[in-house]
């Protein structure tokens, strides 16, 4: 599920269940062709919504392990060559879906840590955070635009789920 596309096209990063349980989802990255599928996170947890940074260095992803696997996502970032992972975030309710800018200098998110979801920036390296959004709707699925200066997220606001937009500097 949630796969994704390197912004050169060269790669796809998804999140899978090949060990057949619902409970625990990995990271995997493949060619684009779907050649060389191969785990590049794995724990005995739920991994899921991974982006690229822009220039396909890094993996970002968030994942329930913390917290004693009570659905509690925090975020995570892993060089797509292997190696180790960092965790980005701490907070005490679940942060998903990652949005790296087109320049690869901030990350937009949802987090429920306030009470209900709500759009955050931070550094990559998980510094600066900031809320961007402060509605007693879920705000959720931040996206930037190509050209970085706005981003695009979902909200149920009024009743009805719409897309919004918040213009950034």
């Amino acid at each position: 599920m949630h796969p994704r596309f390197s912004s050169d096209g060269k790669s796809i990063a998804f999140a899978s269940n090949r060990s057949g349980s619902t409970a625990i989802f990995q990271i995997y990255l493949m060619n684009a062709d779907g050649s060389d599928q191969h785990e590049i996170f794995g724990d005995r947890a739920i991994s899921m919504t991974p982006v690229f940074s822009p220039d396909g260095s890094t993996l970002y992803f968030s994942n329930d392990r913390e917290g004693g696997r009570i659905g509690n996502f925090e975020l995570f970032s892993i060089p797509t060559t292997g190696g180790a992972e960092t965790r980005l975030t701490e907070r005490s309710r679940a942060d998903t879906n990652p949005a790296v800018s087109p320049d690869g200098r901030r990350i937009a998110f949802a987090s429920a840590t306030d009470g209900n979801s709500e759009i955050y920036l931070m550094d990559p390296d998980g510094t600066r955070m900031i809320r961007l959004t402060r509605d007693a709707a879920d705000d959720s699925g931040p996206r930037w635009s190509p050209d970085g200066r706005r981003i695009i997220f979902s909200s149920d606001r009024g009743g009805k789920v719409a897309v919004y937009e918040i213009e950034v500097d």
